[in-house]
């Protein structure tokens, strides 16, 4: 049993490893803090429920992209990963691994909110808010 536990532990951890080096990637480096906002997202079903943090950042070439996570209330801890990018203040994004499915939104003019959808394979479909902390 305890051998059993250590594995499933073991895999957890390599899991999270490899989703934050490939996470690391995809904000190449000498990109620019662009903001962080919280909030919370609401799903069809009961553990679909919870706090969201995303992180944006500039790209040395000016691209605007995002990384976060979406912690559910039942089950903390055990947060769902979305990266993507913003055009012309629409983001669009997805889960990573192991989630799989997709976030879009709509960046306020005043960039002090955004709201939006999601669909995933483990928090079904959605919507979400998070407004920029200051």
């Amino acid at each position: 049993m305890k051998t059993k536990a250590f594995r499933v532990l073991l895999l957890i951890g390599i899991s999270f490893l490899l989703v934050s080096c490939a996470t690391q990637k995809f904000i190449p480096k000498g990109s620019k803090d662009y903001g962080a906002y919280f909030g919370t997202f609401r799903g069809d079903l009961p553990y679909a429920n919870g706090g969201m943090r995303l992180h944006f950042y500039e790209t040395p070439e000016g691209e605007i992209r995002f990384r976060g996570v979406c912690e559910s209330d039942a089950r903390k801890g055990q947060g769902q990963f979305v990266r993507g990018t913003v055009k012309n203040n629409k983001l669009e994004g997805e889960f990573d691994a192991p989630a799989v499915g997709t976030i879009t939104g709509q960046v306020s003019e005043d960039r002090s909110h955004i709201t939006g959808t999601f669909d995933s394979d483990i928090f079904k479909t959605g919507t979400w808010k998070v407004d920029l902390r200051k």
